[in-house]
């Protein structure tokens, strides 16, 4: 993206400064609250302090706080306090609006942002505030946070140089320009406190100091990529070190592991715990081969089972089939018996059937005859003469008979002997299954054995590999491979750490003229007994007073970091630093800092400030305290609020009665 470039050389006024805050009850129609007045160089908001009232908050609660805030959300911050005060705000003004003239690099900008629930955010360019607010051919607001960031960040020869290669951003700088009072000023790099509600919570002290040091010109592009390369060292070293860890645990558990089988499933009794140096008794080697001749023992008496088994089978299966064909002999000669005899049978029935004819002959039959007179019963009798004319004579038929009751006596005999057959076959049925399960458990058991056989000396010699590695008799490549790689690493880490020593020294060379600046404004602000210092490692860049050897107390600390940002904001007066030149500090005195080292620092900005006639920042700072009396002669105090009637909003703020509907924050937020 091309991005317009900031003006070049010594600025005379600020990139970005605030000519003036307005606040609104509403637009349509325009209802003006107070309107607060602007100017390059020093400006201040007291709050009007009683020291004789008996109110605990004389000076406070009149809206200094809000009123940066306010600032702040023009310039594009999502929300212009915390929660309570915005619903405060939202309940009190829900048709209200703040403004702003901003001055951009030499133009001025209008700027409207509602504060209550309704309305859209507006912006233009060459425009009054009034003339924004019944204009319709407004620009959206987001148009003008992109004209701001472009040109304020066009100053910076790279972007990308925040921890993990993020960018840096509009929100970052205005961060770094205004401190949330809750802040306490107490460390430099503390600009944005989570209970705030700023939305740039995330802003870390690694950031800061990168952030800081790229504005000034005082950061290699190489060090946020040496930072970023240490961080993914420092995260490959971990997850290498937990590899070798593991890798270098897995001996001990793979012998635990074949251990519990050779107990459990191979039944070496003693394999969880005994020796595996074959120099010593009882060793793992002894109890495997002492289980294998034990296996080997009982697969040999098993063999011998089983043919004996066999013998039994064989004769059990002979013997049930010898008498499964003497049953068969026994159904044939029944068969063959009770054949003739039914064919005996067959030759004297003629004569049964003549004598059953005759007795019927003198019945009569359906057609009203005798059955004797019938010619069909006449010519069976004839058939019956003939058939019994040529059968045997009387003798024949008595020996027939004989033969067919003898037949009768011979198949019962055949019956009894077929069912003594069939008691003989159950036991020897019995016994074979009885010699085939047998057989067969024993066979099974066999067959594990064998396996058990080819399974234990894989098994011991898997154990005894595991053995070696863990003692370092067999290399565990693997294990070398990580442990090589770590080492590497470990070297690429030093060089990095190395590489970056070198660069911060450097820098800290071309810093000496900056610090030089923060050392002088130190000693303007105090004494000559006082020094100022400015360090910069990987994680910080620090301000400290120091007083000859050691540090000068607390106060001191809040007074390091007020000044640190004047001799940033002293430093956007030249053309090749990032920054907007513009400065907001919201009540420095109430972070423990004494009336007579507070007073000395803002005589200090005032005289920074309109240093060779030109005012190249803006310094907006709240406070409770009167300044010196220098400074009031000086026409540096922009407004003064009080309580009530005199507060910001000229009333007094209230929340909203309990269980009203209050829109989110960030609802309806138009061009943000």
């Amino acid at each position: 993206m091309t991005r317009k470039s900031a003006k070049p050389g010594k600025r005379t006024s600020p990139l970005v400064w605030v000519k003036q805050v307005t606040l609104y009850r509403s637009l349509s129609p325009v209802d003006e609250i107070r309107t607060i007045p602007f100017a390059p160089g020093l400006n201040i908001i007291q709050g009007k302090s009683d020291d004789s009232a008996q109110d605990f908050e004389s000076g406070h609660g009149n809206g200094k706080t809000t009123l940066c805030r306010l600032i702040r959300y023009c310039l594009g911050e999502k929300t212009f306090g915390q929660q309570h005060v915005v619903e405060e705000v939202r309940h009190c003004f829900p048709k209200g609006y703040v403004g702003a003239v901003v001055v951009v690099d030499g133009e001025e900008w209008a700027v409207l942002r509602k504060l209550g629930t309704g309305g859209r955010d507006r912006a233009k360019r060459g425009a009054s505030l009034a003339e924004l607010a019944a204009a319709e051919d407004d620009q959206p607001y987001s148009e003008f946070l992109k004209h701001v960031q472009e040109l304020v960040l066009s100053g910076l020869k790279h972007r990308e140089v925040l921890s993990g290669g993020q960018a840096v951003q509009w929100s970052h700088l205005l961060a770094l320009c205004s401190r949330d009072q809750e802040s306490r000023y107490d460390r430099f790099w503390n600009v944005r406190p989570a209970r705030s509600d700023s939305g740039v919570t995330k802003f870390t002290k690694v950031d800061v100091s990168l952030c800081v040091r790229a504005m000034l010109g005082l950061l290699d592009i190489r060090e946020p990529q040496i930072l970023k390369r240490q961080a993914e060292v420092d995260s490959e070293l971990d997850e290498l070190r937990e590899k070798i860890k593991l890798k270098a645990a897995e001996p001990a558990f793979h012998i635990g592991q074949i251990r519990n089988r050779l107990r459990d499933e191979c039944e070496v009794t003693g394999a969880d715990v005994a020796p595996l140096d074959r120099r010593e008794l009882g060793n793992i080697c002894q109890m495997t081969d002492s289980r294998i001749s034990d296996l080997e023992e009982e697969r040999a008496g098993i063999e011998r089972k089983i043919a004996d088994l066999d013998t039994q089978i064989n004769g059990a299966t002979a013997r049930l089939n010898e008498i499964h064909e003497l049953q068969e002999q026994g159904e044939s000669a029944k068969v063959v018996t009770a054949t003739g005899t039914a064919v005996l049978e067959e030759s004297v029935s003629p004569e049964s059937q003549r004598q059953t004819i005759l007795e019927k002959s003198f019945k009569s039959c359906p057609t009203g005859e005798l059955v004797g007179e019938c010619e069909m019963v006449k010519k069976k009798l004839a058939d019956l003469e003939g058939e019994i004319a040529k059968k045997k004579p009387p003798a024949d038929q008595r020996r027939v008979l004989k033969v067919v009751q003898k037949r009768d006596q011979v198949e019962a005999a055949l019956g009894t002997q077929a069912k003594q057959h069939e008691d003989l076959l159950e036991p020897i049925r019995a016994k074979l299954k009885q010699f085939n399960e047998a057989k067969n458990n024993l066979s099974e058991r066999r067959r594990d054995i064998g396996n058990l056989l080819k399974v234990i000396p894989l098994v011991t010699n898997d154990l005894l590999k595991w053995h070696r590695v863990e003692n370092g008799e067999e290399p565990n490549h693997e294990l070398a491979a990580l442990r090589s790689d770590e080492e590497k690493k470990q070297a690429e880490a030093e060089q990095l750490k190395q590489e970056l020593s070198e660069l911060l020294a450097k820098q800290n060379e071309r810093m000496e003229q900056f610090r030089q600046r923060f050392h002088g404004i130190v000693q303007q602000a105090i004494t000559g007994t006082f020094k100022g210092t400015v360090a910069v490692d990987k994680e910080e860049i620090a301000f400290r007073i120091n007083r000859e050897r050691s540090l000068a107390g607390e106060a001191y600390e809040t007074l390091a970091v007020l000044l640190a940002d004047l001799a940033i904001l002293v430093e956007s007066s030249s053309g090749s630093v990032c920054h907007p030149g513009l400065l907001i500090h919201d009540s420095p005195r109430e972070a423990d800092l004494n009336v007579q080292l507070y007073e000395r620092m803002l005589d200090t900005a005032f005289s920074l400030m309109s240093d060779a006639g030109t005012t190249p920042c803006q310094y907006i700072v709240t406070t409770t305290t009167q300044p010196s009396e220098a400074l009031r002669s000086a026409d540096v105090t922009k407004e003064t609020l009080g309580g009530g009637a005199g507060s910001l909003f000229r009333r007094q703020l209230e929340i909203a009665p309990s269980g009203s509907e209050q829109q989110s924050l960030f609802d309806d937020d138009e061009g943000a």
